[in-house]
């Protein structure tokens, strides 16, 4: 059987994950965190969702919450921005210098309602024939077609796309693997989340990746508090949009390439 006639499993093959990635759009690879790692996310992303929910501050979907701005809610997620899968797939797809763009837990419980149809890379107003982002589905809980696992279209990568346009509903497939396993996706594949019809809540966090010229969906610069900057190992701040890219992202013209903003340091402001 061909790469183009299997559709991809869980693997701990690098070669064969980024052949899925080019024929399908999507990979999975298997036993990408430990259960170590999955049991801490697991316990805060759950504490999180439920203080957010008694604050009144839950994002709900139907029976479906959303849980953002995860770099700020628990250094438990400090380590998905450094794990290898960032740079021997995300960085393979849009560069070593990627940096990522939002970080969002998804908690999909029964009785939902299909996810909306788009791809990641959809808000652009040019016709690019290649990966600008990127995303890694971080399954925390078990994924299946029954508990509401992210459905995809394989191959629609190379189909181009604009939000809006329709797609053949008979195409999808859901994205199935054990706790622990990771989706990597290019920016181009259509997909929504799925229904679950379990009993069951399906876990899973998302880190969507961009090329350090794009505009991220979280400003993180901004949105981080300072306790959390301040405790960020210098890696993960270089990942979430700290360092300057070229000429762009810098303070007062001041930064060179490479260097680290402050959000500390005085400011020019106006004189004479």
């Amino acid at each position: 059987m061909s790469a183009s006639d299997r559709l991809p499993e869980p693997t701990d093959d690098l070669d064969r994950q980024r052949a899925d990635l080019e024929t399908h759009g999507f990979c999975f690879v298997a036993d990408a965190l430990t259960e170590q790692a999955r049991l801490a996310i697991l316990d805060r992303i759950e504490r999180q969702a439920a203080g957010e929910e008694a604050a009144g501050l839950a994002i709900m979907d139907g029976p479906n919450q959303s849980v953002g701005n995860l770099v700020d809610k628990g250094e438990e997620f400090w380590g998905l921005l450094t794990h290898p899968i960032i740079v021997d797939l995300i960085g393979w797809l849009i560069g070593g210098e990627a940096i990522l763009s939002s970080s969002l837990g998804k908690l999909v419980s029964r009785g939902g309602e299909p996810g909306g149809i788009h791809n990641d890379q959809g808000y652009l107003d040019l016709d690019v024939d290649e990966p600008l982002v990127a995303n890694v589905m971080w399954m925390i809980s078990d994924f299946s077609e029954t508990n509401g696992g992210t459905q995809v279209i394989p191959g629609s990568h190379r189909v181009p796309r604009r939000h809006g346009d329709p797609v053949d509903l008979s195409q999808w497939v859901s994205a199935a693997g054990p706790p622990g396993t990771a989706m990597v996706f290019d920016g181009r594949l259509t997909h929504r989340t799925g229904v679950n019809v379990s009993d069951g809540r399906r876990v899973g966090v998302l880190t969507y990746w961009c090329r350090p010229w794009i505009r991220q969906q979280e400003n993180m610069v901004a949105s981080l508090r300072d306790e959390t900057v301040d405790a960020l190992p210098e890696a993960v701040k270089r990942r979430v949009g700290f360092e300057r890219y070229r000429s762009l992202g810098g303070v007062d013209l001041s930064p060179r390439h490479g260097d680290m903003v402050d959000r500390a340091a005085p400011r020019t402001g106006r004189l004479g």
